[in-house]
């Protein structure tokens, strides 16, 4: 009876450890803000992208997908989520004004571990030529963590609407 209770014990403790221990995680956000913009032709918006819910986040890669035919990139820079600590940390950034995709990579530079939290890590500023709704999304977003392997990450798409 005991080997019995013993045995029901020790799976309901791993059960239980993998259902709430996979639901307690949370997951890492790649949002853009505003969420939404509306500007005139001609003029500068600047967004920002953040990350909410990160942990150990070592290396953030991603693709800023824009509008070329309504958006120009003026400017990208690096944000201060992998800086918060004073630690070192390497930003790249190439914009492919054909395709209207910004190439993003950052990460953490030696053995200092990952970031934790909410952060910006990209400021960009466009300037607007045309008239129309420019819908901002990711692609190839490839978050890790400081052991190198891959994080879930949820994105969520904004828009400028240029009038």
């Amino acid at each position: 009876m005991n080997r019995l209770l013993i045995i029901s014990a020790g799976l309901l403790f791993i059960f239980a450890g993998s259902v709430y221990g996979k639901d307690s995680e949370k997951v890492a956000q790649l949002s853009i803000s505003p969420k939404e913009a509306r500007t005139k032709v001609g003029r500068e918006v600047s967004i920002q992208i953040d990350v909410q819910e990160g942990k150990d986040l070592f290396g953030a890669p991603f693709y800023l997908i824009y509008d070329p035919k309504l958006l120009k990139v003026v400017k990208v820079s690096q944000g201060d989520f992998f800086k918060k600590d004073g630690k070192r940390s390497a930003f790249l950034q190439k914009v492919d004004p054909k395709s209207g995709r910004i190439i993003i990579g950052q990460t953490r530079l030696g053995n200092v571990g990952g970031m934790n939290g909410k952060g910006t890590l990209v400021l960009v500023t466009f300037k607007t030529v045309h008239a129309g709704k420019a819908s901002l999304s990711f692609e190839s977003v490839d978050f890790r963590d400081s052991r190198l392997s891959s994080l879930e990450v949820h994105t969520q798409t904004a828009v400028i609407e240029v009038e």
